[in-house]
């Protein structure tokens, strides 16, 4: 009979210190979703493509939960934001000055996580000139 007061006393405690924890847990409120990772490393070098380019600058970048990274990091992100990530509007975004018709590629290259999806991209500019004239600050590294 002790055995049955003992255990229907330990049920007893233990449903109450789970109603109490469950109410803790209801009181919290629902978990929220972490913000999607929006972090680019972003390269650059003189070459017709990635494989050809001699790396002259790599800077990270990071657009989401904060943003960090290079001194226009604040306006690459924004221009990320303002085409949803669709790099390939960002070669053209600005076409703010004319440059000459000089032939020394330049490349740049994006790797890494946009809105938690796994992004890679490559864009090669005729010369520096017109990447930093007519595109992104995310080109502008």
């Amino acid at each position: 009979m002790r055995t049955t007061i003992r255990r229907a006393a330990a049920v007893s405690s233990l449903a109450g210190s789970l109603m109490m924890v469950t109410a803790g847990v209801a009181a919290a409120g629902p978990a929220v979703a972490p913000e999607p990772q929006s972090k680019l490393v972003v390269g650059m070098g003189h070459g017709e493509s990635s494989q050809s380019m001699l790396a002259e600058r790599t800077v990270s970048l990071g657009c989401a939960p904060a943003v960090t990274g290079d001194p226009h990091a604040v306006k690459a992100c924004e221009d990320l934001t303002r085409v949803d990530g669709a790099f390939d509007s960002l070669a053209g975004l600005n076409q703010s000055k004319a440059c000459t018709l000089e032939y020394m590629p330049i490349t740049v290259t994006v790797d890494g996580f946009w809105n938690g999806h796994r992004v890679s991209y490559e864009h090669t500019f005729p010369n520096t000139c017109v990447k930093n004239a007519n595109a992104s600050y995310l080109f502008r590294i």
